[in-house]
């Protein structure tokens, strides 16, 4: 088949070929560096997540420590039941 054809035609069946290959090797390396890029940004989200929960928790633990000293340093019967009023909040 291809002794029928001149120089010409076989020039441009092969660099048609190329193209059609630099154009897969394109689109392939395309979607990886897209699927690369979406388990970075799902990694990263998750991390934020976890930080953003984690200074939750301390912050929650920081006011915990207040309400429990407040409980415990409470000179009146007011005092204390308002720090325990208080420490039931933060357990809901």
């Amino acid at each position: 088949m291809m002794d029928h054809l001149t120089i010409r035609q076989k020039l441009y069946a092969v660099f048609g070929a190329l193209l059609v290959i630099f154009a897969c090797v394109c689109l392939y390396s395309g979607y990886t560096l897209y699927a690369i890029n979406n388990n970075a940004m799902r990694i990263a989200t998750q991390h934020v997540k976890s930080v953003l929960a984690l200074s939750q928790t301390t912050r929650a633990l920081a006011v915990y420590r207040k309400a429990e000293y407040a409980m415990a340093g409470a000179t009146t019967l007011s005092a204390q039941i308002y720090a325990s009023q208080q420490m039931r909040g933060l357990a809901q």
